[in-house]
């Protein structure tokens, strides 16, 4: 599968930052400087239906989505259709194919599947960054924002709509409808991309005389099936999101909930989706793709194992140890592990192979044993085809993953006896992706790629601070002596 790409411009504290997402990818920098922006987006992007995903899937495959493509109110596409359909009772279309400009075919495309997928991507941008306007995404002092994500450009100008554009150069999109499109047993179309135009082809056409309204209806359903596909594609992949703060959410679950109710408490979108995502599959009995790496996981770091049960009309995290026979509510428990419950049961029961996980700083509350041991199962979802993004400000994270793009160099019969490792845990260099986020000025920050080879990578984001650290240890201890 495909990885996902971004390029961002002029974006929340962000003037530039161009990222392609592999196996594993780290985004490092300050606090403010556009990390978790990136990975919000990237989310967004992922995942542009939303909750919508499954009503507009529904709306597509039955064919009756007029009204959300509003094809009879476009012009473009109206002439287009009248002047196939008058080419095609003159011609045969099977071999003399029907010639559309590129530029004409787009820009319908543009307008019509396009003014969906912006009502889309607005709608998720403003509940995932909160904002009631999306003009408060762009960064300070700029009249725009620039978006381009797998080919597709979002623009978004103060004061104006947003503009979508290059929808037919979405990954894989493009390969998928110049493939033979089958409409019904006896007709399918071709449609081909050669010099300045598309080339149209009916295959097996099976009119009667007395064509004209069929093949405009057809011309109709070609249009669907485009469109259709379009809105598939966008359903291929799934990210799932950990944000920070998640310790006293799942610690205080009913209650946090029963308070939002109440609107005592506000909850962000992504604490609203993490908490809908437990709750509405507290009871799967289904294990997961992960589930076995989870539950190895969770009794390393844990000691223990984390369990649901129902009190009266609750469900309540519990934390049970197996040696000593114990179960205990998980609030009478550190902090670690109320912050690890997110991760484990996503691993358990909900993320399969090609699935995106993104986590905001997944060190957070555990100690530096424990942030290295975490690495090390990272190392084996990511080989197992889990596409991991995280933002940290861990240099123990950070040293941990050099260790094991470094372990490519030991010969395997010393990785197990000289350091416990298998040839499972070795992190290829070509899977993993860093990006150090830079200030320039106030809300002016850029990307840098971190250059990775099989020797890992030096990153000076958290090196610089120790090596500070270190020299005024030192002159403190000269100044004592003195």
């Amino acid at each position: 599968m495909l990885s996902d790409s971004i390029e961002i411009k002029n974006f929340g504290p962000i003037n530039h930052s161009k990222i392609e997402n592999s196996n594993f990818t780290i985004l490092m920098g300050n606090n403010s400087s556009g990390k978790s922006f990136t990975a919000l987006l990237m989310h967004a992007l992922i995942n542009p239906l939303g909750d919508k995903q499954e009503d507009l899937i529904n709306e597509i495959s039955t064919l009756s989505f007029d009204s959300i493509l509003k094809l009879n109110n476009n012009p473009d596409y109206v002439n287009l259709m009248d002047e196939f359909t008058n080419y095609s009772k003159n011609q045969d279309i099977e071999n003399f194919p029907f010639k559309v400009p590129i530029d004409k075919f787009e820009n319908i495309i543009n307008s019509t599947i396009g003014n969906v997928y912006n009502s889309l991507i607005e709608n998720r941008l403003k509940l995932i960054f909160g904002v009631n306007n999306i003009d408060d995404l762009i960064r300070f002092n700029c009249d725009s924002f620039e978006i381009k994500f797998n080919n597709i450009l979002i623009i978004k100008k103060r004061n104006e709509d947003i503009i979508v554009k290059n929808i037919l150069n979405l990954n894989n999109f493009n390969k998928k409808i110049t493939n033979e499109i089958k409409l019904n047993n006896n007709i399918s179309f071709k449609l081909t991309k050669k010099d300045n135009f598309y080339h149209i082809n009916i295959i097996n056409n099976d009119f009667d005389d007395d064509n004209e309204i069929n093949i405009s209806n057809i011309f109709k359903d070609f249009f669907y099936q485009i469109s259709k596909t379009f809105f598939q594609c966008l359903t291929i992949k799934h990210s799932y999101y950990i944000p920070s703060a998640r310790d006293e959410l799942i610690k205080n679950k009913n209650s946090t909930l029963s308070q939002n109710l109440r609107n005592n408490y506000i909850l962000s979108y992504m604490q609203k989706e993490l908490l809908s995502n437990i709750l509405d599959n507290e009871n799967k009995p289904e294990k997961g793709e992960f589930y076995d790496l989870a539950c190895r996981m969770e009794k390393d770091l844990l000691d223990g194992e984390i369990k649901l049960k129902k009190i009266e009309s609750n469900i309540e995290f519990y934390y049970y140890n197996e040696e000593f026979n114990v179960e205990l509510p998980i609030d009478l428990f550190s902090s670690s592990i109320s912050e690890t419950i997110p991760l484990i049961f996503y691993l358990k029961y909900i993320l399969n192979k090609d699935d995106t996980l993104i986590i905001e700083e997944p060190e957070a509350h555990l100690h530096p044993l424990n942030q290295r041991k975490l690495v090390k199962y990272f190392i084996e979802a990511i080989n197992n085809d889990l596409k991991l993004i995280i933002t940290t400000h861990s240099d123990y994270i950070c040293d941990q993953v050099n260790n094991h793009i470094r372990l490519i160099n030991i010969p395997k019969n010393k990785l197990k006896e000289k350091f416990n490792y298998t040839p499972e845990d070795i992190l290829n260099s070509n899977n993993v992706n860093i990006y150090n986020y830079v200030s320039k000025s106030l809300f002016n920050f850029f990307t840098e790629e971190i250059e990775i080879n099989s020797t890992g990578f030096v990153e000076n984001n958290f090196s610089q601070v120790s090596s500070d650290l270190y020299d005024e240890m030192n002159e403190i201890t000269d100044a004592e002596e003195e």
